[in-house]
């Protein structure tokens, strides 16, 4: 199903923070795709409880989803599940999110807010006061988590959880591996069952909630102490005030979680601004990101290809320090390379091309990459080929000023590692014989993506790997003794470990910050 070191990362962070039990569903979920709950007892080989308890906590921290799917006669099928991938590799993207909205919201019970719901998944309201009254003295902390919570809730980055059970129709059936069969009274065959990612998109869309509802905040928030005194809670909650009108217990269930997709979608813009601020500077960068925030609301999907459009003085009126030479100047460069796209009636309105500036910002990384794992001729040879397209060996050589059989080395070693490609162009049809055939290098970007981003992800799981390695090979040194301290050798081992640690969790940080912009945008 998810195959691959994504699917080797995603079960080695849920077994690395839920442990081995919890690991094992999600990995057979992951590996085997759509199962029902009997079917996936008799592959993990868990007593009933036990395989009831690690869904629980799987659906809990949103990384599986629960569905029926009608069959032909609309009668309910057994309940099924289906791992998310996604949700689980952005598991290691959590600091990402934190950092993002403590920019966005500026407030610091924001981000604890988002903190508490990272941490554990899904929480009622209830839930949210409770912890937020653990942890806040302040007198006026009924305010400030209004407050807080609203500020989430206007920038989208807190959301009401999908539906528990999701209900597909047959014909939206999402595949279960099964054969297909044909329709009653009907000589076609049904669609072959769909790939993984599909099924779990139909899912995840039949299960979300509708868009007026999913940011929908509590029916009443309740500012007058009296009305709060009079609702039975303890004498903590009166302090902390009852903060909504909770008379209906529909609204008291209500479970909250983290937008992921709102999350990804904010660090998406931050990176097309930030490749604007690497080719056009900082005037650009601004314009770019002001008009990604005004139209941030409009977008449908987070892999959208272009923003909404804007005119000229839509942009000058974001900014009240702006001067319409300034950004007239930079948006003229940015449509010169394509990174705005002029629309509209004589080209009056702007729109940023988000998916190309992405595309851009994917093959700058990967000259990146080359020039540190082959060296900064083998770079140069790509960037020539993402360029020109075919070319041959002898052209190569000249343009790029590598001599003949260093180039020929080079670009061997490129396709062994999938950079690049060789076709052979025969000079007559049939005839291939190599003194009257073309062999002209090339890059298929479509597919060196895919190679990137599978590299990267091994990468990934391998640190992973050598925490969990160093870390066990030194746990003796994490045990601090009960009676006496640590001796000066065992404190230097446990400060290099210490070191080392920190020095492997930030290369994981960065690479998932590159993975985001192959993976997720």
């Amino acid at each position: 199903m998810a195959a691959g070191y994504a699917g080797k990362l995603a079960c080695f962070l849920i077994k690395d923070q839920f442990g081995d039990l919890v690991h094992s569903v999600c990995e057979c979920l992951i590996s085997r795709g759509q199962l029902s709950l009997p079917e996936i007892g008799s592959f993990t080989l868990l007593a009933r409880p036990h395989l009831a308890s690690c869904l629980l906590v799987l659906i809990q921290h949103n990384c599986v989803q629960a569905f029926k799917v009608l069959d032909e006669d609309n009668l309910e099928a057994r309940l099924r599940y289906t791992a998310i991938v996604d949700h689980v590799v952005l598991r290691a993207c959590f600091p990402l999110f934190l950092e993002l909205i403590r920019e966005k919201t500026g407030n610091d019970q924001s981000e604890e807010l988002a903190l508490g719901l990272l941490q554990h998944g899904r929480l009622t309201l209830e839930q949210l006061i409770k912890r937020d009254a653990e942890c806040s003295n302040s007198e006026d902390a009924q305010s400030q988590f209004m407050e807080a919570f609203t500020n989430l809730l206007q920038h989208k980055l807190v959301e009401r959880c999908p539906r528990p059970e999701a209900v597909l129709g047959f014909s939206d059936n999402a595949g279960d591996g099964r054969p297909a069969k044909k329709a009653r009274g009907s000589s076609k065959k049904r669609s072959l069952p769909l790939n993984f990612e599909t099924q779990v998109r139909r899912v995840l869309a039949a299960a979300a909630p509708m868009e007026a509802e999913r940011f929908r905040g509590p029916s009443r928030w309740i500012m007058d102490e009296d009305a709060a005194a009079s609702t039975p809670s303890t004498s903590e909650k009166r302090k902390h005030g009852a903060l909504w009108d909770s008379s209906s217990m529909d609204e008291k269930e209500v479970l909250w979680r983290v937008n992921f997709e709102e999350c990804v979608k904010l660090l998406r813009h931050k990176a097309c601004a930030s490749h604007v601020n690497f080719s056009f500077g900082s005037d650009a960068k601004t314009v770019v990101e002001a008009m990604l925030e005004a139209t941030r609301k409009t977008e449908t999907t987070v892999k959208a290809a272009f923003s909404d459009a804007l005119t000229l003085n839509d942009i000058l009126i974001l900014r009240s320090d702006w001067t319409a030479p300034v950004v007239r100047n930079a948006l003229k460069r940015m449509v010169e390379e394509g990174f705005i796209n002029s629309v509209g009636d004589a080209g009056s309105h702007y729109t940023v091309a988000m998916q190309k500036i992405v595309e851009l910002a994917r093959k700058t990384e990967v000259e990146s990459i080359v020039s540190q794992r082959f060296g900064k001729p083998s770079s140069r040879i790509l960037r020539l080929l993402s360029k020109k397209g075919g070319s041959e060996q002898k052209a190569i050589s000249e343009k790029c000023l590598i001599p003949d059989k260093e180039a020929w080395q080079l670009l061997y070693q490129l396709m062994k590692e999938r950079y690049i490609e060789l076709q052979e162009v025969p000079k007559s049809a049939g005839d291939r014989a190599p003194a009257r055939t073309f062999y002209l290098w090339h890059v298929d970007f479509s597919k060196l993506s895919s190679v990137v981003l599978e590299d990267m992800y091994h990468a990934a799981y391998n640190l992973h790997r050598q925490i969990e390695h160093r870390l066990e090979h030194e746990k003796e040194l994490l045990i601090i003794p009960t009676t006496g301290s640590l001796s000066n050798e065992q404190q230097q081992k446990l400060d290099r470990l210490q070191s080392i640690v920190k020095i492997l969790e930030v290369s994981i940080f960065k690479l998932m910050n590159t993975i985001m912009l192959y993976d997720f945008y």
